[in-house]
C-alpha cells in the first residue's frame, strides 16, 4: 500500500499519528508512507516522525517540493499551501500506479485493504460525497456541477496515478486553482471537482466519514439514511474536517476524539493535556455532534430541516390533454416539489406549447426537456432525473395523476424507512370502476424470487419515489428495455438497497386510455428475455420462476400451439422439485389450455 499525506512543519505531528493509525489497523502489509512538503523541516520533527514509523515493513519517503512550484495558487488563512500537493502525486510517484491520499486530520480504525484494491472501473479517483449544510448546497453549481451530490470531499482520495498522469488532470486542476474567475471557498478541493467531478467513482461514507457526518440536517441530502448509519457504526476512516481538531480546545466531545490522543501515545509525540483527550468511542443513536459539541435528541431536531428536495419527472408523448391533467395534480401537491421537469420524447403535436403556456401557472419551477428522436420511457427519464437539482426523485407517467397528498405521505414513508426505494399504492380506473390496489395483501405480490409475472402493479412508475444516490449507483433505466424497465429496476433496487411501500392509494392508475408500448407483445418478449438473462444468477436458486418464465414466454407467443411441456418437465427435472412443484405446473397447464 502506498499512502501520501501533505504537512506543514506545525501539522507533522498529526500526519505522523494518522500514518500511524493506517498502519496499527493493518498490521503485516507492507507500507510506504509518502510525506509531501513545501517548507523546510526542523531535523528534530522530521526525526520524531521517522521514529514513530521505525517499524517491519514501513517505509517513509520524504518529499519536499520547491515553493514556486506552488506559486500563484491560492489558500486559506487557515490552511497552508501544502493543501495543493495532493495535486502533484502522478509526477512525484512515477512508479505507482495508485495511491491513498489522506488530509492530516485523519484517523484510520479498521483495515483498509478493501478501499486499496477498489476497480477504478476506468474512474480517475475515488471519494465520497461531500455533505453541505443546505446553505451551502447550491456552491457545487457555481463550480459548473448539476448539484450538491456530485461534489466529493478531498480528505481522504484514492488516486489512479496512471490514468491521471495519462489525462493530465491534475495540470488542469492547479491550472483552474492558478485562474479561476471566482473567489474559491474551498480552493484546491474546489478544483478538484471543478476539472474531475464526472470522473470519480463514489465511494461508501464509512471510508471518511466526517463530522459533518453527525450532522443529520447537512448529511441527509449526501447519503442514504442506512448508508449514514453503517458509517456512524463502524467507520473505516475518521475526519476531523472543519474547526473539531481533537488537539484543540473546546473539541473534546467528538466520538471519536479519544481514537485521535490512543493513537498519539504509540507515537514519540507527547501526549496531550488531558483536558483535550474527552470523547466516547460511540454516540448514542440519541445524539449527534454539531461543530464538534454533542446535542441532546431535541436539540438535533431543532436544529433538522425535514422539507425535502424533491424532482418531479414527467415523460410523456404526444398526449398533450393527459398531460395537462398530469402537471395540474403536481401543481396541487400540499407538499410543492423544488421542481418539475417535462421530458417530451419527440412528440408531434403541441406538447410544448402546452408546456410553456402553463410555466407561468406552476407553483414551482417547470422545467422543459425536448428529444429530437423518440428513444422511449427510460431514456426520458434517466435525462430527467440527471438534470434534475433535489436529493429526492419523483416519477409520474403523463396519463396518470395524482392525489393532493401523495408527495407528503410518500416522503414520510420514504424518510422513516430509510431504504432505496418506496413504492405507493393506487386507484385504478377502467370501464368506469375504480379499483383500490395496495395494501400488505398486494404487497405480497412483490415477490421477485417467483420471477416475471404480471402480478407487479404496484412496481409502476408514478407510485415511486426514490433516493437520488440509488438512481445514481445503479444508473437509473436500463434503456435497452422496451417495456418493463420499471420492473428491472425495482428488482435491481431491492438487491442492492431495499424496497418499502406505503400502502394507501396515492395517485390514480388510468387504464381507459390509448394503447402504449407495454400492450405491445414483441416488446415484451424481448423484454422479458432481456430481464431473464440480466437476473439468471438470482433466479437459478428458485424453481417457481423457471415455471413461471416458460409461462410467460407462451402466454407472449402469437402462435397457438401447446406449451413447451417438454421444457418444464426437464426444467423441473434438473431442479429435483418435489410434488408440490408438480402439482402447481399440473394445475397452471390445466388453467393455459382451458384458456386457449
Amino acid at each position: 500500500m502506498h499512502l501520501a499525506l501533505a504537512a506543514s512543519p506545525g501539522y507533522l505531528q498529526h500526519a505522523t499519528v494518522s500514518a500511524a493509525s493506517v498502519v496499527a489497523s493493518n498490521p503485516n502489509r507492507p507500507c510506504h508512507i509518502h510525506l509531501l512538503h513545501s517548507q523546510p523541516l526542523a531535523p528534530g520533527l522530521a526525526q520524531r516522525m521517522s521514529r514513530s514509523l521505525s517499524l517491519p515493513k514501513v517505509q517513509l519517503h520524504w518529499h519536499e517540493v520547491p515553493q514556486h512550484a506552488l506559486a500563484g495558487l491560492p489558500c486559506l488563512p487557515q490552511v497552508s499551501v501544502e493543501m495543493w500537493l495532493r495535486c502533484l502525486l502522478p509526477q512525484l510517484l512515477p512508479d505507482c500506479d495508485r495511491v491513498l491520499y489522506l488530509d492530516c486530520d485523519t484517523v484510520a480504525l479498521s483495515c483498509l485493504q478493501p478501499l486499496w484494491e477498489v476497480d477504478f472501473n476506468g474512474a480517475a479517483l475515488a471519494a465520497v460525497t461531500s455533505p453541505f449544510n443546505r446553505g451551502l448546497r447550491s456552491w457545487p453549481r457555481t463550480l459548473g456541477l448539476p448539484h450538491a451530490r456530485a461534489y466529493f470531499n478531498s480528505g481522504v482520495l484514492l488516486l489512479n496515478l496512471k490514468q491521471l498522469r495519462r489525462s493530465g488532470a491534475m495540470e488542469q486542476v492547479l491550472e483552474f486553482g492558478r485562474e479561476a474567475p471566482l473567489e474559491l471557498r474551498w480552493p484546491d478541493q474546489d478544483a478538484l471537482n471543478r476539472v474531475l467531478w464526472e470522473r470519480r467513482l463514489n465511494l461508501h461514507p464509512r471510508w471518511n466519514v466526517m463530522t459533518s457526518l453527525y450532522r443529520a440536517g447537512a448529511s441527509d441530502h449526501a447519503y442514504l439514511q442506512a448508508e449514514r448509519a453503517q458509517a456512524l457504526q463502524v467507520p473505516a476512516i475518521v475526519h476531523f474536517e472543519g474547526s473539531a481538531k481533537p488537539w484543540e480546545e473546546g473539541h473534546s466531545r467528538h466520538p471519536h476524539n479519544a481514537a485521535y490522543h490512543a493513537m498519539r501515545t504509540r507515537t514519540v509525540w507527547p501526549a496531550l493535556p488531558r483536558r483535550l483527550r474527552g470523547g466516547q468511542r460511540h454516540l448514542s443513536q440519541r445524539s449527534v455532534v454539531h461543530d464538534g459539541l454533542a446535542l441532546s435528541a431535541m436539540e438535533a431536531q431543532a436544529q433538522r430541516s425535514d422539507q425535502p428536495q424533491i424532482s418531479v419527472i414527467i415523460p410523456t408523448h404526444n398526449r398533450q390533454g393527459l398531460l395537462v391533467r398530469a402537471l395540474h395534480s403536481v401543481f396541487a401537491q400540499t407538499l410543492a416539489p423544488l421542481e418539475i421537469i417535462v421530458v417530451d420524447d419527440a412528440s408531434c403535436d403541441e406538447t410544448q406549447a402546452v408546456v410553456r403556456g402553463l410555466q407561468g401557472k406552476s407553483p414551482v419551477p417547470l422545467h422543459f426537456l425536448r428529444n429530437d428522436i423518440a428513444r422511449g420511457a427510460s431514456a426520458a427519464r434517466n435525462r430527467g432525473w440527471r438534470a434534475a437539482q433535489g436529493d429526492v426523485i419523483a416519477f409520474l407517467d403523463d396519463d396518470d395523476q395524482w392525489l393532493a397528498h401523495k408527495l407528503e405521505h410518500q416522503w414520510s414513508c420514504l424518510r422513516d424507512d430509510g431504504l432505496g426505494l418506496n413504492l405507493s399504492g393506487f386507484i385504478q380506473l377502467e370501464s368506469g370502476r375504480a379499483e383500490r390496489v395496495g395494501g400488505d395483501r398486494e404487497w405480497a405480490h412483490v415477490s421477485f424470487p417467483d420471477g416475471i409475472t404480471t402480478r407487479y402493479r404496484l412496481v409502476s412508475t408514478s407510485g415511486w419515489m426514490a433516493d437520488r444516490q440509488v438512481l445514481e449507483t445503479l444508473g437509473g433505466f436500463d434503456e435497452d428495455f422496451g417495456v418493463w424497465e420499471d420492473w428491472d429496476l425495482a428488482l435491481r433496487v431491492s438487491q442492492r438497497f431495499g424496497l418499502s411501500h406505503c400502502a394507501e392509494p396515492l395517485y390514480i392508475f388510468n387504464r381507459d386510455r390509448p394503447p402504449g408500448l407495454v400492450e405491445n407483445k414483441a416488446l415484451r418478449g424481448m423484454s422479458v428475455e432481456r430481464a431473464i438473462a440480466r437476473h439468471k444468477d438470482y433466479w437459478a436458486g428458485f424453481p417457481q420462476a423457471v415455471v413461471n418464465h416458460e409461462v410467460l414466454r407462451w402466454q407472449l407467443d402469437d402462435a397457438r400451439h401447446s406449451p413447451p411441456l417438454a421444457l418444464w418437465v426437464q426444467a423441473v427435472s434438473d431442479l429435483n422439485l418435489r410434488a408440490l412443484w408438480l402439482r402447481r405446473l399440473r394445475h397452471r397447464l390445466r388453467q393455459l389450455f382451458r384458456v386457449s
